[in-house]
């Protein structure tokens, strides 16, 4: 492995992490809009304390709002 090759290496991964701090940091701005705004739900819907998990309740909930809507 050369020197190249290794600078390579390096910048993929920063490149990775980067990408990926930014989309965790999108991930918890609907919830600082939300407390800052006083959102009564606020809190129930984004939290920051279960970070990885936001995404998949937000598709539930926006499934299960759409599932209420077929119903009725």
């Amino acid at each position: 492995m050369s020197g190249l090759d290794i600078f390579a290496l390096i910048i993929s991964i920063v490149l990775v992490m980067t990408v990926l701090g930014i989309w965790a940091l999108l991930g918890m701005y609907p919830g600082r809009i939300a407390r800052r705004r006083k959102h009564p739900q606020a809190d129930a819907i984004y939290t920051d304390s279960v970070a990885a998990t936001r995404i998949n309740r937000k598709v539930m909930m926006r499934m299960e709002a759409w599932m209420s809507y077929i119903k009725a």
